[in-house]
């Protein structure tokens, strides 16, 4: 599954006087500046793999312990996947540090080696949001 947007490409313009430079956006014509801007885009999901009896996992990246007898190298890592029971746990932001992903599982069906039937959703072109710290409440 993909999910595309494209943009119109038009420019929201604001006016600016000709003897300085706008600090939150660029010139784009004299006397008309075109403003920073962020777009987000959401959506809802409905996953069903291999029925309808799932459960979903939030999956951190996190560094090993430096531990000189079990990461000698200080370079070691794994998956941390985390249960998502409730709603209410499943509030979270991205995580760039970490390469926060989200994995749905089947709770009934395995594959072929025995695993939980499973997808994965990642988030390309990561970015923080900018401006004030914002959580999800």
């Amino acid at each position: 599954m993909q999910f595309e947007v494209k943009l119109t490409g038009i420019l929201s313009l604001g006016v600016w006087s000709a003897d300085s430079s706008p600090i939150h956006g660029t010139i784009v014509k004299p006397l008309l500046y075109a403003p920073n801007h962020q777009h987000f885009f959401n959506m809802r999901i409905d996953i069903g793999i291999d029925g309808m009896q799932n459960r979903v996992y939030q999956c951190d990246i996190v560094a090993d312990d430096d531990d000189c007898d079990k990461n000698p190298f200080c370079n070691a890592f794994h998956l941390e996947s985390t249960l998502l029971s409730t709603e209410a746990a499943a509030k979270a932001n991205l995580c760039l540090e970490t390469g926060r992903t989200w994995k749905f599982a089947s709770s009934t069906a395995r594959n072929a080696l025995g695993k939980y039937s499973a997808g994965q959703c990642c988030t390309l072109n990561k970015q923080h949001l900018t401006g004030t710290d914002i959580t999800l409440t």
